[in-house]
């Protein structure tokens, strides 16, 4: 239970809040919600008391089991290898033990799988802190409806089998990193997406609107749980050096070094996706103006990150064995139409971001 991504997250949480003395926001005693939840897991005998400053949003969350709704007060949890029961104000609520198996004042998690060519993915969907993040709204667990999780298993079942099929080493990566999907609605119409940093094993996003859309999420967004735990493991950046700002082509706004360096690494995986896609779309010019742009995109910024200064000796390493990776993919043959359409995009972004921000980067 403590490496569940929800729970991962709340525990940092509410660690630094408890380190400098905010205890207020600390909610420590949403740790009884997950003994509870571990109890219920491990099918043993156990009685749990569950405060009911636990609950968000007046439910009270099992983590990585689901939810209940109860009458106000503290609640009490009590399990054996034969019965679950949950009673508050007077009122008893029996869980089910199967994990999908819906009851009244009980909603379980929905559970995504997808399966193909002996690969399978399996995410459970758990939007454990509804509200903002990253610009889009995080869909509470209990406000996703049979529709929309079925929306979501048939988007991600296609977009599972052409990762499966003609990406299989990211596909094997995300099946590895990603077990909790955090659905998103975006605020616009494009897609969204973020990997919390602090809860290992989520990725958050907005239903894509096709399969090519999720088996690319899904990648992009392994790349930077990846990078993650590497920059939790070695010092990947200079102390002092995050004051510093930068030009990504992906982004609207300037962007320190570390976050440039996850833009970096997460194109890198986006380029790679698109020089493979563009063998499956060989009569399409998309996939080839995609590679060409995010290629000449992820290598433009690795130059420039490379040469400020910025990175330790660890990241200097690993940022120049991107650039390698990125110098050889250089040599692939890309249509002049659509290297021509790539080199258009890029400018006209670098000339909104100039008439943004100006600054050196607009130098040319």
């Amino acid at each position: 239970m403590l490496d569940y991504p929800a729970v991962s997250a709340w525990l940092l949480d509410s660690a630094t809040h408890l380190h400098h003395g905010r205890v207020a926001a600390a909610r420590p005693e949403r740790l009884a919600a997950v003994a509870a939840a571990a109890a219920v897991r491990a099918e043993v005998a156990a009685t749990v008391d569950i405060p009911e400053r636990s609950r968000v949003d007046g439910v009270l969350r099992l983590p990585s089991l689901g939810a209940a709704r109860l009458p106000a007060g503290p609640a009490r949890l009590t399990t054996s290898p034969e019965a679950v029961t949950l009673a508050a104000g007077g009122n008893r609520l029996a869980i089910p033990r199967g994990p999908q198996r819906e009851d009244a004042g009980w909603r379980p998690l929905h559970r995504l799988t997808a399966e193909h060519a002996g690969l399978r993915l399996e995410l459970l969907v758990d939007g454990w802190e509804p509200g903002p993040m990253g610009g889009s709204v995080v869909v509470g667990d209990a406000d996703l409806s049979e529709t929309d999780a079925g929306r979501w298993r048939a988007v991600l079942s296609a977009g599972w089998r052409l990762l499966v099929s003609h990406h299989r080493c990211a596909a094997e990566e995300v099946a590895a990193v990603h077990r909790m999907l955090v659905p998103l609605r975006s605020a616009g119409p494009a897609q969204a997406s973020s990997t919390p940093s602090d809860a290992f094993g989520a990725v958050a996003m907005s239903l894509p609107p096709d399969p090519r859309t999720a088996a690319l999420t899904l990648a992009h967004e392994a790349q930077h749980a990846k990078l993650s735990v590497l920059a939790d493991l070695f010092p990947l950046v200079q102390n002092g050096a995050q004051a510093q700002r930068f030009y990504a082509p992906w982004r609207p706004d300037p962007r320190p070094p570390s976050a440039l360096l996850q833009g970096i690494y997460a194109h890198l995986g986006v380029a790679g996706f698109w020089r493979r896609q563009r063998l499956v779309e060989r009569d399409s010019p998309e996939a080839e103006v995609e590679f060409g742009r995010w290629r000449a995109a992820s290598h433009d910024a690795a130059v420039a990150l490379l040469g400020s200064g910025a990175l330790t000796a660890v990241g200097t390493r690993f940022v120049a064995g991107i650039l390698r990776v990125l110098e050889g993919w250089c040599s692939d043959t890309v249509p002049p139409a659509a290297m021509t359409a790539a080199r258009r995009l890029a400018r006209q972004h670098r000339e909104r971001w100039c008439r943004t921000h100006g600054g050196s980067w607009c130098v040319r």
